[in-house]
């Protein structure tokens, strides 16, 4: 159910082979791997701290599936900015996908907590541009974060986490139809059939192209 995008940032940094990152690196057919991974490295020789350079090089790490040299890009990216939302993310959505549910859930609690403020969590990327500092580019939404949380509670069978974790999902407007499918699936598994099937049910109301298998299935 996850997919992976390979993600043009904004300039990192005042050196000249980091500042035309985005504008070169567009410039790339997003399907000619080599040149995109020989452009990338080369940026990131000639400037090591390049966030943006990192960060995609760890995303198309990611899209070919080599796991390791992903996690070493960012987590270099953390070694100079322990604050970056999407590093801490992408490192929780990575580890979830390699079934390392605990490592997953400490990246994305990590970024969560990146993102409050005493009890108030703030979206960056909502805010006007005006008031957007230059690491708020690096932001992602809170209930994207909470998202992903709920799918690694719920393979680690933590099922009331993972409940409130989709409930919240739903208050916030989020991936309704997915998140009401966890949420059917979530009480099924509980002996809750009667729930699961009006889960199901608002699920394939909300768009979910899985709603009528599960409802063929398991709401006969």
């Amino acid at each position: 159910m996850l997919s992976f995008i390979l993600l043009v940032f904004t300039a990192c940094s005042t050196k000249p082979e980091c500042k035309n990152f985005e504008k070169n690196y567009s410039l790339i057919k997003v399907t000619d791997t080599f040149e995109l991974f020989n452009f990338l490295n080369l940026v990131i020789a000639k400037n090591s701290k390049c966030i943006d350079a990192l960060l995609a090089r760890g995303d198309l790490h990611f899209s070919k599936n080599n796991l390791k040299r992903a996690i070493e890009d960012y987590n270099i990216v953390l070694q100079n900015d322990k604050n970056n939302i999407y590093a801490l993310y992408q490192l929780g959505v990575l580890y979830q996908v390699d079934e390392k549910l605990d490592s997953s859930l400490i990246y994305l609690n990590q970024a969560l907590s990146r993102k409050r403020n005493g009890d108030i969590i703030i979206d960056n990327k909502v805010i006007s541009k005006k008031l957007m500092l230059p690491s708020d580019k690096y932001d992602i939404l809170s209930s994207e974060i909470i998202y992903q949380m709920g799918i690694s509670y719920y393979h680690k069978r933590e099922m009331s986490n993972a409940l409130a974790s989709f409930d919240y999902c739903l208050r916030d407007e989020y991936k309704l139809g997915s998140s009401h499918l966890y949420r059917g699936a979530i009480f099924y598994e509980s002996s809750k059939p009667d729930s699961a099937c009006i889960a199901f049910r608002l699920a394939g109301l909300n768009g979910s192209e899985f709603a009528s298998e599960y409802l063929s299935k398991f709401c006969k």
